[in-house]
């Protein structure tokens, strides 16, 4: 996506935005059990619960940069709790 991106977190009744410039993508992703088994952080099933949002310039988004040029992409996280109406 070029735009900001929200991931809706009901589990723990929260949405992270993703504020992003100099991005025309999004990916997602999740290593599933056989890439999760060979990552020694997230444990036999931590898969299960694990997602990855990147923001990036894929496909065909990529940037090339040119000698002497310059390409900026940042990012910035927001958390914000969800609130059930008449709170």
């Amino acid at each position: 996506t070029a735009t900001d991106c929200v991931l809706e977190d009901r589990s723990l009744q929260r949405n992270i935005i993703i504020i992003k410039c100099g991005s025309h993508s999004t990916v997602v992703w999740n290593p599933w059990r056989q890439t999760a088994e060979k990552m020694g952080d997230l444990g036999e099933h931590g898969y299960l619960n694990m997602l990855c949002v990147e923001t990036a310039n894929a496909a065909e988004d990529a940037v090339v940069i040119e000698p002497g040029k310059e390409h900026h992409l940042w990012v910035q996280y927001e958390v914000q709790a969800i609130t059930r109406a008449g709170e």
